[in-house]
């Protein structure tokens, strides 16, 4: 079966033994998530216990991935140090999600901006390799800032984000060519590592 990369660190942690907790504090999720997470793991692998989740990942170990914490001294594209754009005209959201992504990916480096002029600039100047833009913004709307980043920089990937979560605007962000469109009240670590991960997997 096709293992998505989560599942594939779960089951790498269950052959080093991690009870739900340890894999709960290593992954930045709640027990309860886990529990979610490993059901939906042994239902893809055919699994019904701990102990066969062990017995396949030994006979396709192949499958596994290593925690990008485990994986010292081993280069790959998390190694560098790639460059992050944070557009929010509100510097308190704004400062939460750059700590967020410090926290989930220690080695980016997040630029914020508060309106779309000073974000297409540092989009030109930096070539970042993700922008997380606020949709709803004061004075401009976001989805057409977006387009301009896009203009600017071309192979930057777009997240939009947004406290307003409304269908209409996924339609049309996604259609602007954003990869992602989050609700702010979901965005916590383990949503930023997945969309991290999902991008840096493109």
């Amino acid at each position: 079966p096709a293992l998505t990369r989560r599942q594939r660190e779960l089951l790498y942690m269950l052959t080093q033994g991690y009870n739900n907790q340890k894999i709960a504090w290593e992954m930045d999720l709640s027990i309860k998530t886990v529990e979610n997470h490993l059901t939906a793991l042994y239902r893809a692998i055919g699994a019904e216990s701990r102990l066969e989740a062990n017995n396949y990942a030994g006979k396709h170990p192949e499958v596994l991935l290593i925690p990008e914490k485990e994986r010292q001294g081993q280069t790959d594209s998390h190694g560098e140090s790639l460059d992050v754009l944070v557009l929010d005209d509100n510097p308190r959201y704004r400062a939460q999600l750059a700590k967020l992504l410090a926290k989930t990916w220690p080695q980016a480096s997040v630029h914020e901006a508060d309106d779309c002029q000073q974000a297409v600039r540092l989009a030109e100047q930096v070539k970042p390799f993700l922008a997380f833009i606020d949709v709803v913004l004061k004075e401009e709307d976001g989805i057409q800032c977006a387009r301009r980043i896009k203009a600017a920089s071309p192979a930057t990937l777009m997240v939009l984000i947004s406290a307003y979560p409304d269908r209409e605007f996924r339609r049309i962000g996604l259609n602007a060519g954003a990869v992602a469109f989050l609700d702010k009240k979901d965005i916590d670590a383990a949503t930023v590592r997945q969309v991290v991960e999902d991008a840096l997997a493109r």
